[in-house]
Formats: C-alpha cells, sequence, structure tokens
C-alpha cells in the first residue's frame, strides 16, 4: 500500500493474548459475515478505512481485493489532493499540510506526471531516442498501465528536440476502460504541437497549429469523443472529432471565442519586459460527473520578460510573481447555435480546482468531507507555479478565491509544480 494509505496498523488488534472461547466465537462470527452486509459497511468508508478493511482477516481481504478488481462496491469520493511533483509530496485540504509520498517511482528524474484521470496519473518515461513512453500509474493499488506505443517527438519544432517535453496530458477515460474507447491527447511545451492516441489505433499522431487559426495552443481538454484545445491570437477554442476523421488528421472547426472579461487591461513594455494589469490567464475544465466544460479566467498583475521562440513572442519567465487580483468562472453553453459561454455568478453545488496539469469540476456533495467547511461554497481552489527566477518560492500560488468574496485566502505550502490529484481505486 501506498500514498497516504500505507499504514496497516492503525485497525490491527492490540498485542497478541490468549483468547477466550467466547471471544474466538465473536472473531469467527465477523470473519463470516455475509459479503452483502460487509459491502454496505464499504460503500459508507472512506479509502483509508476501506483498504484497511484488507487487514482484518483473510476473508474480509478477499471480499475487498475482489470489489478493487471488479471495480464494484467503491468506498466514498476524496477530497482532491495537490501534488508537488518534483518534491514526491502532497498537499492535503483536509489536514491543510504536506505529506511524503512513499512512491518509488517519485524517484526516478526521468519521469514525469503530466495529469491524472480518475484517481490515475498520466505520465512519461523519457527515452534517450528522442521518444517518450507513457503510462498510467494508480499510487493507491500501484498498478501501472502502459501505452503500447511510444511516443516520437516531432523533429521540427521551435525548440530543440532534447528541450522538448509534454506539458499537459488528458484522457477520456482512465485505462481499464478500453472497452469504451480511451482517447490520450497531450500538449508539448513548444505550444505547437498536440499529440493524440487512440487506443484501439494503438499508435500517435500529431496535430501542428494551424497559423491561420492561432498563434500557439495553450490548454487542451477531452470530453467524450472530442478534443478541445485553446489558442492564442485568437483567443479561441477549437474542436477536434477524435472518433471518426476519415483519412489523415482530424480537421478543427473554431468552436468559440474567449469570452470579454470584466477587469480592465493594461499593458507597457519597458526594456523588454511586459508590465500588465488586469491581465487573464486561461484555464479549461470539465465537470466530472456532467458533459459541461468551464473557462476559469485568473486575472493577475505581473511582470515578465518575453523571448523569441520560433515564430512565438512568449513569456520566458516572471520578473515580480503575478498577484492574483481576481477570478472569474464560465460555462459553455452547448444547447445553443452557436454556441457561447454563460459567465457563472454562482457554482451552485459545485467546487472547482485549478492547476496547469489537471483543472476539473467536481460536486461539493459527492466529495468525503469530515468538516462541513472544508469545501467552500462558490470556491474557486488553484494550485500554480510561475517561472519566477527572482523568487522562486513566491512564484507558487496554492490558495482559495470565493467568488462572492474580494480577497483570496492562500495556503503556507512550499509548491513546486503542483497538480490536483483525486486519489481511487
Amino acid at each position: 500500500m501506498s500514498l497516504l494509505y500505507g499504514n496497516k496498523s492503525f485497525l490491527c488488534s492490540s498485542p497478541a493474548k490468549k483468547l477466550c472461547k467466547e471471544e474466538k466465537k465473536d472473531i469467527n462470527l465477523w470473519a463470516h459475515l455475509p459479503n452483502e452486509i460487509l459491502e454496505l459497511i464499504m460503500k459508507r468508508l472512506c479509502l483509508k478505512d476501506y483498504l484497511a478493511l484488507r487487514t482484518i482477516c483473510s476473508s474480509w481481504s478477499s471480499t475487498v481485493t475482489n470489489a478493487i478488481a471488479n471495480k464494484h462496491c467503491c468506498p466514498l469520493p476524496e477530497l482532491p489532493l495537490i501534488v508537488l511533483r518534483s518534491k514526491g509530496q502532497i498537499f492535503s485540504l483536509r489536514t491543510e499540510r504536506e505529506h511524503c509520498l512513499k512512491i518509488s517511482i517519485f524517484e526516478s528524474t526521468k519521469i514525469i506526471c503530466h495529469g491524472s484521470v480518475e484517481g490515475w496519473m498520466i505520465m512519461s518515461d523519457y527515452v534517450n531516442n528522442g521518444s517518450l513512453l507513457i503510462f498510467f500509474f494508480n499510487p493507491v493499488t500501484n498498478r501501472r498501465v502502459s501505452v503500447s506505443s511510444p511516443l516520437y517527438l516531432p523533429s521540427i519544432s521551435p525548440i530543440p528536440s532534447n528541450q522538448l517535453f509534454m506539458l499537459k496530458m488528458v484522457a477520456s477515460s482512465p485505462p481499464d476502460h478500453h472497452k469504451s474507447g480511451c482517447y490520450l491527447a497531450g500538449l508539448l511545451n513548444d505550444c505547437c504541437h498536440i499529440a493524440f492516441y487512440r487506443v484501439f489505433d494503438k499508435s500517435w499522431n500529431m496535430i501542428e497549429i494551424d497559423r491561420i487559426l492561432g498563434d500557439h495552443f495553450s490548454d487542451l481538454e477531452i470530453m467524450g469523443f472530442k478534443l478541445y484545445a485553446s489558442t492564442v491570437k485568437p483567443d479561441s477554442i477549437l474542436v477536434y472529432d477524435l472518433k471518426d476523421f476519415g483519412d489523415g488528421l482530424p480537421k478543427p472547426k473554431v468552436s468559440v471565442m474567449y469570452p470579454q472579461t470584466s477587469t480592465p487591461f493594461a499593458s507597457r513594455i519597458i526594456d523588454n519586459q511586459r508590465h500588465v494589469s488586469g491581465g487573464a490567464i486561461f484555464y479549461m475544465a470539465k465537470h466530472e460527473t456532467l458533459e459541461q466544460l468551464f473557462l476559469i479566467s485568473m486575472i493577475v498583475t505581473a511582470s515578465y520578460k518575453l523571448e523569441d521562440v520560433g515564430h512565438l513572442n512568449r513569456i520566458k519567465e516572471f520578473v515580480t510573481a503575478p498577484e492574483m487580483t481576481a477570478v472569474e468562472v464560465f460555462k459553455l453553453n452547448m444547447n445553443k447555435e452557436p454556441i457561447e459561454w454563460i459567465k457563472c455568478e454562482s457554482l451552485d453545488d459545485n467546487a472547482i480546482f485549478v492547476s496547469r496539469c489537471k483543472s476539473m469540476v467536481m460536486s461539493r456533495a459527492s466529495l468525503n468531507s469530515t468538516k462541513e467547511s472544508t469545501i467552500g461554497e462558490n470556491s474557486v481552489y488553484f494550485a500554480l507555479q510561475f517561472k519566477c527566477p527572482t523568487d522562486p518560492w513566491k512564484g507558487a500560488r496554492l490558495g482559495i478565491k470565493h467568488l462572492t468574496d474580494s480577497g483570496i485566502n492562500y495556503f503556507s505550502a512550499a509548491a513546486s509544480y503542483p497538480m490536483w490529484f483525486v486519489p481511487s481505486i
């Protein structure tokens, strides 16, 4: 057992002692509890207690193991954790402190986590021949599922091949749902290429940015069989149909432009440094149970240096760490033609979790929270890292923004490449 759930002793009995006849009878009765009754209990347990049932007796261990293998009788949903990818640690919302990840896979400097889907981390292992071995890893069950074909990085890119890596990866479903069709996509750090993989094809395809449709990609998400990719200049969302696109690569459809934020934008350049206020950084997030796409706009004040990479004129590094000033949330209304963004003044029962590699919208009622105040109403939780060599500690931004309040509350944690992750079996 790994992650936070490695301690098998907390449900164990007291030091061994000689049991009387009645005590042995009681233990025997519990060991032969009907599966139907035990499963009713299992459904009401958090993940830690659920897994600890395996330490009680062999029959309970068998029941829990079978339930995990067959994906039925699941424990209560867990609160999202912040994985600090370069430190091998996590930050818990429940305890509001960091915990060590006792997982050997994070000790390798070549293995990087790029995203997650339903309890699985999407990871890559760099190979010296310029390719990536992509795999899914569940840190709770310690299962690893590899993608059969290696991903060869493009030879033509604004960035040298030895500096190319994956920025973010998304998947339509966990790897053990292959029968329903799993789609996997990743945005490279040159922001000009998106690699996508269809399980039944067993091969990777590479989408290159169309200079007419956008200057570069900035984010991506998968819902069903469709890949949503956001572009800069113009600020728009492109939609690719990954299910059936015939010969060649899928052709994008310009779906919708970015919405206008309500915060005034101001910018000026001094000595190759751009100083902005009211600047918006956009992140896409899908609802974990509903087919809905959200756009989260983080409004910041910042100063940064520019660099030319190929045809791109993009941020090299921040001179001063960005200061969050506001957050605005929009939901894509697909019931209208053309589709449009609707500004969310309230999130109703939902909470939003934003990070560079994983953003998601979840129902507060579905989360396993022991305290009513753990996940607040109308709240956007963010875990962001900005490249700021002059002040790397302040380049980390972990906190909460309530849509109805003007203030922003920060967590006291030293984030390092943070990403949201929900542990699950």
